[in-house]
């Protein structure tokens, strides 16, 4: 399966651990980051996300760090000039996850990198 996604995707892939035990052996990334950026990191080390290091609202969001939709849509609504009506309705058809405590992108279970 990993060929096929890598002939239909090319080869830069990074992996993604959620709450995995081998979290607890890697330090949280220091500085805040982007989740698209994390992934770009992630191609040259593994990289732990947390709640305090991730600052993209949306993948805030999306991991289920914040769970504020109504503050979302005011902020993504400022910025954007989008009423915040169209906003709330388009956060209620994204799903979010839950009970995520750590994510690590790059991991590479066979060597632990």
């Amino acid at each position: 399966m990993i060929d096929q996604l890598k002939n239909l995707l090319g080869t830069r892939l990074t992996s993604v651990w959620v709450n995995d035990e081998s979290a607890k052996e890697f330090s949280p990334y220091r500085h805040g980051v982007r989740f698209c950026e994390a992934v770009h990191l992630s191609f040259n080390h593994p990289i732990k996300l947390i709640s305090e290091n991730v600052t993209c609202a949306g993948a805030r969001r999306s991991l289920g760090f914040y769970r504020n939709d109504k503050d979302l849509a005011q902020f993504i609504s400022g910025n954007n000039a989008i009423p915040v009506e169209f906003i709330e309705g388009a956060l209620e058809e994204i799903p979010k996850l839950s009970q995520i405590d750590s994510v690590i992108l790059g991991m590479d279970r066979v060597t632990n990198r």
